[in-house]
C-alpha cells in the first residue's frame, strides 16, 4: 500500500512539473518592442509624417484613416507569433492590430492603422500613446 501511494504521489508531481514546463514553453515571450504613436484629428487637410522611430500617423479628418507598417525580423529558427497592444488616448482611434506569424529567418511588414469613425465621439486634437508588440514562439 505504501509503495502505491509513493508511486501515485511521484507520478502526480512529475505530471505537475510537465504541465508547468509545457505552459512556460508555449506561453513564453521572446521579445517586446514598443513604439510611440501620435495622430492629430483635425478638420483640415490630411497630412503625414515619415518618422521611422515612432508611429506618427500625421493628421486625419473625421472618417479619415492613416496606416503605417512595422517591419518585424525573425532571427529565430522557428516561426514567431506577433501581437500588439495599444495604450494611451490613441487607443480609441486604432483598428485591431493583426496577429501575424513570421516564418523563421524572415521579415514581415505588419500594418497598423488609425481610423476616425464618427460613432466614437472623438474631438479634434492630438492623440498619443504607445504600441507594444510581443513576439512569442509558435511551436
Amino acid at each position: 500500500m505504501k509503495i502505491a501511494v509513493i508511486l501515485l504521489v511521484t507520478f502526480s508531481f512529475l505530471l505537475f512539473l510537465l504541465s508547468v514546463f509545457y505552459y512556460l514553453w508555449f506561453n513564453s515571450t521572446i521579445e517586446h518592442f514598443s513604439y510611440s504613436a501620435y495622430v492629430t484629428l483635425s478638420d483640415e487637410v490630411n497630412g503625414f509624417d515619415l518618422n521611422s522611430t515612432a508611429l506618427t500617423f500625421g493628421s486625419i479628418v473625421p472618417l479619415g484613416s492613416s496606416s503605417r507598417n512595422i517591419l518585424v525580423k525573425n532571427p529565430y529558427p522557428y516561426p514567431v507569433l506577433v501581437s500588439g497592444e495599444v495604450y494611451g488616448s490613441i487607443k480609441s482611434l486604432f483598428l485591431d492590430i493583426p496577429v501575424t506569424i513570421v516564418p523563421s529567418f524572415n521579415e514581415t511588414r505588419i500594418p497598423v492603422s488609425v481610423y476616425a469613425a464618427l460613432n466614437r465621439n472623438l474631438s479634434f486634437g492630438n492623440y498619443s500613446g504607445n504600441v507594444v508588440f510581443t513576439l512569442r514562439p509558435l511551436r
